[in-house]
């Protein structure tokens, strides 16, 4: 016998196809219901009791399709308001009540297929009052007028069938009644999907992933404006026209293409969280994204030689300048530092004096020692943007050469650049900074390209890691990018030292920028 069994993980579901004749009239192509149990024979015997029970919707859909003068008359034309509940009480005359909650959901949504966007809007609004009004006579028998409209029966049957027009929500099935008596006082069943809003999902996406803080509140506040663009809060009542129309809306926002498909990517990942925790039964943000030429790479290009030489030749570096907004010696060291290693802004500024120091290495059998940079997210208010970004840097001669280490032991033990202050909404110690670095480059060092900023230096790193011979993996290592390869998870989770010095050694840029 078959028992329509699937499993999603551990969980067991029944999953049955909707027959062909019936999908237009049940508007669905496949029920799926989750058994809530990880025992097979729980869910077998569960199974059983949902297969007599699909048994039986088909055919109290089949029998009620068959018993209409022209079946296609429902589905292809909205009728007026008067005959809408009058051919709705005959159906629900007979105890059907499947049937009439599948015949106003065709209704419902063929009149506001009807209707242009404003009145579309207005039509909306008018289902969300008479789904209020019904609800009310359905639970406390009040209404608005002395004779209501339509039955209690009926009003059980608009409310399921305005959740579904509205939010998708998945009507339940109701077992043939003994007599009509028994379906007017019959209590409504509770939908099989568990509902839940998609800010709990993210809190506890947050709670089990573990993102790192920045992620954690743009993720919250993309999500809080897909929530406002779509009026919609339930994850299992958003659709992939959701989706695009908050694509639609940030696009005519004046969103860039890499900025959309961002937004959209983390909307995904937390959709994509809720389908693995079974809230809901697919993710409708799939496939959904903006195709075009506006990528990250192309909207940060590396420093040529000119403008390098522009930059160390500026007042910071030729006369001593300490600008406000550079925050003391961070105007000075800062480009220095992301130029010789590659490294991200935000990694720089959330050094700590003990995250420079000195380190035994071999190398051919030989012990040797060489100044490491260390970048981690194990002090006090550090973040790394992945696990990759865990890294131990050489200190390039040139670095010391300039003083770098005596810089950082004169330094109080904490944060090596100390006057540098986090931002009040993502907690950035570079985010001021950047935005004073990029006025220095247009307003006093003559440098007008927008795509070249602060973020190019790690661009240069890598063009110059290129050209001077260093193997991809190992320039990899020192920016704390991956592969993208199974063996990037076995060994030490620190790159062997010998390696990385050698590349440093014949990175050469001293010539250019002084």
């Amino acid at each position: 016998m078959c028992n329509y069994l699937t499993k999603r993980g551990s969980t067991y579901y029944f999953r049955r196809k909707v027959p062909n004749d019936l999908i237009e009239l049940l508007n669905k192509r496949e029920i799926t219901l989750s058994l809530k149990t990880k025992n097979r024979q729980e869910a077998i015997n569960a199974s059983h009791q949902h297969s007599v029970d699909t048994d039986n919707l088909f055919e109290s859909a089949r029998s009620q399709n068959n018993q209409r003068p022209d079946s296609n008359t429902v589905i292809a034309t909205a009728p007026s308001p008067s005959s809408l509940h009058s051919i709705g009480a005959q159906i629900a005359s007979r105890g059907e009540i499947n049937a009439l909650i599948h015949y106003y959901i065709n209704a419902y949504r063929n009149k506001r297929a009807q209707k242009n966007p404003d009145e579309s809007v207005k039509y909306t609004q008018g289902l969300r009052r008479t789904r209020e009004e019904a609800l009310l006579f359905a639970t406390k028998g009040e209404y608005s007028d002395e004779n209501p409209p339509y039955s209690i029966t009926q009003a059980e049957a608009i409310i399921h069938a305005i959740n579904y027009t509205l939010d998708h929500t998945p009507p339940p099935y109701f077992p043939p009644p003994v007599n009509h008596q028994a379906a007017v006082m019959a209590p409504i069943p509770k939908p099989d999907v568990q509902r839940i809003n998609i800010i709990s999902v993210v809190e506890k996406w947050h709670a089990e992933r573990q993102p790192n803080d920045r992620t954690y509140t743009h993720t919250k506040r993309i999500v809080q404006k897909f929530c406002q663009i779509t009026e919609k809060t339930f994850v299992d009542s958003f659709t992939k026209s959701d989706i695009v129309k908050f694509k639609d809306a940030l696009i005519h926002e004046g969103s860039s293409i890499s900025n959309t498909n961002n937004y959209l990517s983390l909307l995904n990942t937390i959709l994509n969280f809720s389908f693995h925790q079974a809230y809901i039964n697919s993710n409708p943000a799939t496939g959904v994204r903006v195709k075009g030429t506006n990528s990250a790479k192309a909207a940060r290009l590396p420093f040529d030689n000119a403008s390098l030489k522009k930059i160390f030749s500026s007042p910071v570096y030729s006369n001593n300048y300490r600008p406000a907004g550079g925050k003391g010696e961070a105007s000075y060291w800062l480009p220095l530092l992301a130029l010789y290693t590659g490294a991200r802004l935000e990694e720089l500024c959330q050094l700590r004096t003990n995250d420079i120091y000195e380190e035994d290495y071999l190398d051919m059998g030989q012990t040797k020692t060489t100044w490491v940079i260390h970048i981690t997210d194990e002090g006090e208010g550090q973040h790394l943007k992945n696990k990759n970004s865990k890294r131990k840097v050489p200190v390039h001669q040139d670095l010391l050469d300039l003083g770098l280490i005596n810089f950082v032991n004169n330094q109080a033990n904490g944060y090596i650049f100390h006057e540098l202050k986090p931002t009040k909404v993502y907690a950035q110690r570079g985010g001021n900074w950047s935005k004073w670095f990029s006025r220095y480059l247009r307003e006093t060092i003559g440098i007008k390209d927008t795509k070249l900023v602060f973020h190019s230096f790690r661009h240069t790193f890598k063009h110059l890691a290129r050209l001077s011979g260093v193997p991809t993996e190992v320039h990899h290592a020192i920016t704390g990018h991956t592969m993208g390869n199974v063996g990037d998870n076995y060994g030490d989770i620190y790159y062997p030292l010998a390696p990385l010095v050698a590349a440093m050694n014949s990175y050469n840029i001293k010539s250019t920028i002084m």
